[in-house]
């Protein structure tokens, strides 16, 4: 009989079930691997002959063929050298059971038989763990795999201890469940340190409680970048999925192997100069890119109207759905791509557009020039658009006039923590409104609105003629509904009111 090894083929951040066949007979020697595998498949003939080598075991002197099922899958990757040596062990007989068969098995082998990590170990483990499969993976990888909540993991450190194992000669251990630090997070940044700019804090408030895009326009040095650096600092705790969520991308971008981990959203800020495959994803083995690095979290572009019109205009389609299709000739992969979108400009080329302090002399020439590179149906999707002003008095002083924060009919922004519990009541409230959807944020909104929403037949007509008189679409319409509610459950408001909406709408009007 010849033996069949489960391991996994990765597209994107799937996993598709591969089986590796090998078989042993009499001919020409040679070691070849078939199936669509990549180079470093390939290569994999030379570690694994090196490997049983250095253990004492010689293969012998006959044809040795590995096939790679489905062979219509492109195979990349080091992960597919383990489950390789295993299927050519059963094959000779070393390993005297069938033990393996319930496993799914990555690893990459080195040529001293000692197995080195994979990126892979926790997408396959996640994929062992809905089929109701044991896993095996290196040691480096084995408390990150754990994450998966498979309770049949195997972690050995060289060949030995899996022949060993597999024979029922030494049973290894289940490894150490990896600690993670959801509760450990330490920022540079505070809202404390942002003097003034009142609507701004407000702004940044609701775009946190109800997951929503935003963008700040001001001139040069008056705090929007600094605000926006703040923004983390009050977004809400991570759920256990998107702990999971992050870890996964995480690991197939940069290999974890700690045994003690700090989880953090996202916070991810590419160069203007960035091209459409570093933001987007793609290239030659199609790369996660930048919107998939930050899902759930925050993509914040700074010098928003520098970047490419094409890259911008790129970013529409997932910031709807979440999600980003990259097509090539030979493979079409899906990755996550559910952000938040944080974007910060000058109000033109030179930066005083609109700056009583400093007049800016190509008006309006230059401001309409340079916002040209933001398309209509990108704005489209911005859902809060918040005007900042150079600080003309106290600009030096480290007294600003906070009034409204002294003020007990607004709401208080004396530090992050106070503005978090908000943001985490806010969410709590969304959560419970949406159960048994597919959304949980009221950015993310869809279907009857109106409905969900509990709007009055008022605030209805309101809005219904605010968007004919200006023109508006139907999806700044939902936009619009969608802030109002996040200020409602901001308030702790059952019902959306007048002051809600046209809160909402004053966000949506500083767009220019």
């Amino acid at each position: 009989m010849i033996p069949i090894v489960n391991t996994v083929t990765i597209n994107g951040l799937n996993a598709v079930e591969t089986e590796i066949q090998t078989t042993i007979y009499s001919g020409m020697p040679c070691f070849q691997i078939v199936g669509m595998a990549g180079k470093a498949v390939n290569e994999a003939a030379i570690r694994v002959r090196a490997a049983l080598n250095c253990i004492g075991i010689d293969l012998p002197p006959k044809k040795v063929i590995v096939n790679l099922s489905p062979v219509d899958l492109n195979k990349e990757g080091n992960h597919y050298d383990l489950p390789i040596v295993v299927g050519i062990l059963r094959s000779l007989g070393i390993i005297k059971n069938d033990e393996y068969k319930k496993y799914i098995i990555v690893g990459e082998l080195s040529l001293n038989a000692e197995i080195k990590d994979v990126n892979v170990a926790l997408i396959a483990s996640i994929y062992a763990e809905n089929n109701k499969k044991s896993f095996i993976c290196p040691e480096s990888n084995g408390s990150l795999s754990m994450i998966s909540e498979n309770k049949n993991i195997v972690a050995p450190k060289n060949l030995w201890q899996l022949i060993n194992h597999l024979n029922g000669d030494e049973i290894l251990p289940p490894p150490q469940i990896i600690k993670l630090n959801l509760n450990n997070e330490k920022y540079e940044y505070d809202f404390s340190n942002i003097k003034g700019q009142y609507h701004v804090k407000r702004g940044l408030e609701i775009a946190a409680a109800g997951g929503h895009s935003i963008i700040l326009e001001g001139p040069p040095g008056c705090g929007k970048t600094f605000s926006i650096q703040c923004l983390p600092t009050i977004m809400p705790s991570l759920t256990n999925k998107e702990v999971i969520d992050i870890c996964l991308i995480e690991s197939l971008h940069n290999k974890i192997n700690s045994d003690e981990l700090t989880i953090k959203r996202p916070f991810r800020t590419p160069h203007h100069s960035a091209s459409a495959v570093s933001i987007i994803g793609g290239g030659q083995k199609i790369e996660p890119g930048e919107i998939t690095l930050a899902h759930k979290g925050l993509l914040f572009l700074d010098e928003l109207a520098e970047f490419d019109p094409a890259v911008l205009d790129s970013l529409r389609e997932p910031l709807e759905s979440g999600l980003i299709h990259i097509s090539r000739a030979n493979k079409h992969v899906t990755f996550p791509a559910d952000f938040q979108f944080v974007g910060a400009m000058n109000p033109c080329k030179c930066g005083h557009f609109g700056d009583s302090n400093k007049q800016c002399n190509k008006i309006p020439y230059c401001s309409v020039n340079y916002k040209k590179k933001l398309s209509g149906p990108f704005l489209d999707r911005i859902d809060i658009f918040v005007n900042l002003n150079g600080m003309k008095n106290n600009l030096y002083s480290e007294k600003v006039d906070d009034s409204h924060d002294n003020n007990s009919n607004y709401p208080q922004y004396k530090n992050s923590i106070t503005i978090k519990e908000r943001v985490e009541n806010a969410r709590s409230i969304q959560k419970r409104r949406f159960d048994g959807f597919n959304f949980d944020t009221n950015a993310k909104a869809s279907g009857e609105l109106n409905k969900l929403f509990i709007v009055d037949e008022n605030v209805s007509i309101l809005l219904r003629n605010f968007c004919e008189q200006n023109n508006l679409s139907m999806r700044s319409y939902n936009k619009i509904l969608r802030v109002a509610r996040t200020i409602a459950d901001l308030d702790n408001s059952i019902n959306l009111n007048k002051d809600h909406l046209l809160e909402s709408i004053y966000f949506r009007m500083n767009a220019k």
